[in-house]
């Protein structure tokens, strides 16, 4: 099926899913990858562990779609899943780059001088560990809460925390991890704040 579903017709092909229409589960999968694969591909970053990831999520989507109770909610519940497969993806990198990291040559690594000093925010965000861009992400970017964060992502709020407070000293340039000099981190830290502060804002409108 290739044309594109309305949000009221959604949850009927998911319920055909349910059922074990072989049609709906190719569009489960097929309308999965259309709004997993991009985000994925943003906060992993090497592209074949990107596609990795996505394609477990894919095939987990369509084992598991049958466990789904509200088949209006299949977007959330997607994107739930997609979280917690790219959390547990960067943590096994992390845990390799760390077997690697004695044998790195300093002299390879790049000058962070270097770098541009107009990079965007989202620039800016793939400079920073992917762990860290990953909450950043979710808090800033898309308005969850601390506590809503870490249940997106099946861990501990005070990992969220203290994900968050890593990302936030690489925006600033503090450390030896620094992203660069100047004021160019300390306005990317502040305008996610500002964006977040803007959600709240209008939030509390609407109540």
């Amino acid at each position: 099926m290739n044309r594109t579903l309305s949000a009221d017709e959604e949850p009927w092909m998911v319920l055909r899913a349910q059922a074990g229409n072989r049609e709906a589960l190719e569009w489960v999968a097929a309308t999965a990858q259309g709004f997993l694969e991009r985000r994925l591909s943003a906060l992993i970053d090497e592209p074949a562990d990107a596609q990795d990831v996505l394609q477990d999520v894919l095939f987990t989507l369509c084992r598991r779609i049958g466990s789904l109770d509200d088949a209006r909610l299949f977007r959330p519940w997607a994107h739930r899943i997609a979280m917690r497969a790219a959390w547990k993806s960067i943590e096994r990198l992390r845990r390799r780059q760390r077997l690697r990291e004695d044998s790195i040559d300093p002299d390879t690594l790049p000058d962070p001088r270097a770098s541009s000093p107009e990079l965007d925010l989202t620039g800016m965000l793939q400079r920073v560990s992917p762990a860290s861009r990953l909450v950043l992400t979710l808090h800033y970017l898309d308005g969850m809460t601390l506590e809503a964060t870490a249940a997106e992502l099946g861990v501990a709020p005070g990992t969220v925390k203290s994900r968050l407070a890593y990302g936030l000293r690489q925006l600033r340039g503090a450390g030896p991890h620094s992203l660069m000099a100047g004021g160019d981190a300390t306005s990317a830290e502040t305008d996610l704040t500002s964006r977040t502060r803007r959600r709240e804002v209008r939030g509390g409108e609407r109540e």
